[in-house]
């Protein structure tokens, strides 16, 4: 059942992402798309930064009314395949607050994902999967703050352990 919820919130987040990129406008702007979107951590003691190109962030951040989703994107070069990716998707925010997201709290999920294993590691997959992500900014146009994560594997309940992470999202218009 966990898989499910795991499969059905990876795959609700992904829509979102990409049916708010689609827009009318044809200003051909990347709006959200600068530096000012980030996701950076330490996962397991190891720095976690989001790649950009020539300025251009490899992270997205977008809002429908009370549902959020941040996504950093790691990966060593322009050129390399694996890539390592921390996704922040709140369910209810309001505005600057705590929110405790884990299996019990159906607040979201906060996961990290990495390629070369295909394996990925939740806030809500075992008992041991939590996250606490702090809000300190929520606006029409922006959401920051910081967050910390026990993510758990549901194959195995492997533990990660994501320590001083700060995010910071540009919504794109």
């Amino acid at each position: 059942m966990k898989n499910f919820k795991t499969i059905g919130l990876t795959t609700l987040t992904t829509l979102f992402l990409v049916l708010s990129s689609c827009s009318s406008d044809d200003g051909g702007g990347a709006t959200g798309l600068a530096l000012d979107t980030y996701v950076n951590a330490k996962v397991d003691g190891q720095n976690f930064e989001t790649f950009s190109i020539q300025g251009v962030s490899l992270g997205t951040a977008a809002r429908d009314g009370s549902f959020v989703t941040v996504t950093g994107i790691s990966k060593a070069s322009a050129t390399a395949t694996e890539q390592k990716v921390i996704t922040i998707a709140l369910m209810d925010v309001t505005g600057p607050g705590t929110y405790t997201v884990n299996a019990t709290t159906n607040a979201g999920v906060v996961s990290y994902f990495e390629s070369a294993n295909n394996t990925s590691w939740e806030s809500g997959s075992c008992d041991a999967g939590t996250a606490t992500v702090v809000v300190t900014t929520f606006n029409t146009a922006k959401i920051e703050g910081t967050f910390t994560m026990t993510g758990a594997n549901s194959d195995d309940c492997s533990t990660k352990s994501i320590t001083n992470g700060t995010f910071k999202g540009t919504f794109i218009n």
